[in-house]
């Protein structure tokens, strides 16, 4: 079924992610929130550029809503069960629509996860070179105090809330310099 809606999409580094704007939104028939957990160490093993939609089917299953952004690309959105009537989405992937190349994603960690603190995601990214930028302007009446992390090289960036000093979402993208990164392994569930 599809619909026109009001979906939330902003780009950062290039990479479509939730503003404002006109989108279809495509709904599965029966949205089910299954009670699933997409780890950071996952969505971090993810090959970008090279990976497909497949993988993420492998590792999560269909996604609870996919979003065509008008650029020839989709967003996948995965939800995660916070108690029996709500959800969160957990986290976003951009996929080339033609190929089901994967170009990004977002996961966004909960306050409560020890990877929301930057101490904690600093760990994750040893011998990272993060430039930092303040978000700045974000419309006309409003700049923002949030700070971006970002290296390109790595294709990863976070960004930081300047209120609460906490992560407010994590981006990956495909790196600049593909023999410079080193990509963890992941196994998934069922093979360990």
């Amino acid at each position: 079924m599809q619909q026109r809606c009001l979906v939330k999409f902003f780009v950062l580094f290039g990479l479509t992610i939730f503003l404002e704007t006109q989108a279809v939104v495509v709904f599965p028939k029966t949205i089910n929130y299954k009670t699933r957990k997409i780890k950071f160490e996952q969505v971090q093993a993810l090959d970008y550029g090279k990976d497909t939609n497949q993988k993420l089917i492998e590792y999560w299953g269909k996604p609870d809503q996919v979003v065509r952004s008008g650029n020839g690309e989709l967003e996948w959105i995965y939800r995660e069960r916070l108690i029996e009537t709500i959800s969160v989405e957990s986290a976003a992937f951009n996929i080339a629509e033609k190929s089901g190349l994967l170009n990004g994603a977002v996961w966004i960690p909960q306050d409560t996860d020890p990877l929301s603190k930057i101490v904690n995601l600093a760990a994750q990214f040893k011998g990272a070179h993060f430039i930092i930028k303040s978000e700045g302007q974000v419309s006309r009446d409003y700049d923002s105090d949030n700070l971006i992390y970002r290296d390109e090289d790595r294709g990863v960036s976070f960004l930081v809330s300047g209120q609460s000093k906490l992560i407010s979402a994590i981006v990956w993208s495909i790196p600049k310099k593909r023999e410079s990164t080193t990509k963890p392994s992941y196994n998934h569930p069922d093979t360990e």
